[in-house]
């Protein structure tokens, strides 16, 4: 599911009007981080987030894909094409 919202991050440069859902992330040293996807980088298998509430944040923080054990999608009620798009992988 990780790799269908990736790919769904990537294509709302098309679609502007697009709201995405932030992620929240449990990783396998125990740890919870909740943001902003800011950088999906495949070749790395690297992910920024931006952690904080305030869209001005700088509190970016890159996490390898192997370090994710589980994750969340954060505040569907306001991304409802996404989840559409979402809904059909």
């Amino acid at each position: 599911m990780l790799n269908a919202y990736a790919l769904l991050w990537q294509k709302q440069a098309q679609h502007p009007d697009w709201e995405v859902p932030g992620l929240g992330l449990y990783l396998k040293q125990g740890q919870y981080l909740a943001g902003e996807v800011i950088q999906l980088d495949f070749q790395l298998e690297l992910l920024g987030l931006r952690v904080g509430q305030e869209a001005e944040s700088l509190h970016l923080t890159i996490v390898p894909f192997k370090e994710i054990a589980a994750f969340t999608l954060l505040h569907l009620e306001k991304c409802p094409e996404f989840v559409a798009e979402l809904s059909a992988f």
